[in-house]
């Protein structure tokens, strides 16, 4: 099965969506994502499509400054 990553336009976090399919909600926000209109930043299997969310959410916690994922407390 194919996947694509997506980056939610109301929260800015990305997730996981099959490929094919119409739409998305996101888990973060609960915004219902058109996935044609959707900016997807990659797309393949589940581990490749895995990374690329992992990478990019990491990324948008930095640059709003909240917590990186597995270290207490943020710093």
């Amino acid at each position: 099965m194919r996947y694509v990553a997506v980056v939610c336009p109301r929260c800015g976090m990305a997730s996981a969506a099959r490929s094919g399919a119409k739409s998305h909600v996101c888990p973060f926000c609960g915004a219902r994502i058109d996935l044609e209109r959707a900016s997807a930043i990659a797309s393949g299997s589940a581990e490749e499509v895995r990374r690329a969310v992992a990478r990019h959410n990491e990324a948008a916690r930095r640059r709003a400054g909240g917590p990186e994922r597995g270290r207490a407390g943020g710093g």
